[in-house]
């Protein structure tokens, strides 16, 4: 069970990193906002590849937990669930997503964050190849570019909402009008 403390710690740079990527946080940084010191946050954390792949990890679980199986219909079908994970990081959060952000970075990421990062990019396009094999009728169509399409389609929209500081942006690209 987590403290309290290194509860606060992976709050606040997942925060910081979901603002602007793996560069944006700092152990000193973060010490000074919590009020600690910064060998406080090496204790929870000895290194910040190990803090990186334990943001990117949490992300990952919390954010499939939070989506559900992709053949349960409630409480939306599954496709709108997860525009709406992708939807609420950006207008409510006002945050891109994290693997989506550290994604970008993939080249310059340590290895086990970005081992982290293609597990959450893996475990997406699994999670849609099998919402779009239960939709498809014509079985001949390829599901996983579907999902690929979708991916691209939902951080794409991100980065474009947010670069025009725009989060309607992203409700226009997904209405296809």
């Amino acid at each position: 069970m987590a403290s309290s403390k290194e509860i606060e710690i992976l709050k606040l740079a997942e925060s910081l990193a979901r603002e602007g990527g793996y560069g944006n946080f700092s152990f000193r940084e973060i010490a000074k906002k919590i009020g600690i010191k910064s060998s406080s946050v090496h204790y929870y954390f000895p290194t910040k590849e190990q803090l990186g792949a334990v943001l990117a990890k949490n992300y990952r679980e919390n954010f499939f937990t939070k989506l559900g199986k992709p053949d349960s219909l409630e409480p939306k079908p599954p496709i709108s669930r997860l525009r709406a994970l992708f939807r609420d990081s950006l207008m409510l959060d006002k945050k891109m997503c994290l693997c989506g952000l550290f994604g970008a970075e993939i080249d310059t990421l340590p290895e086990v964050i970005a081992k982290e990062v293609e597990l959450f990019f893996r475990h997406l396009e699994d999670w849609l190849i099998e919402v779009f094999n239960l939709k498809l009728k014509d079985k001949k169509q390829n599901a996983r570019a579907y999902a690929l399409r979708e991916i691209a389609l939902l951080e794409g929209s991100m980065i474009i909402a947010k670069t025009y500081k725009d989060s309607e942006v992203f409700d226009l690209i997904l209405s296809g009008e």
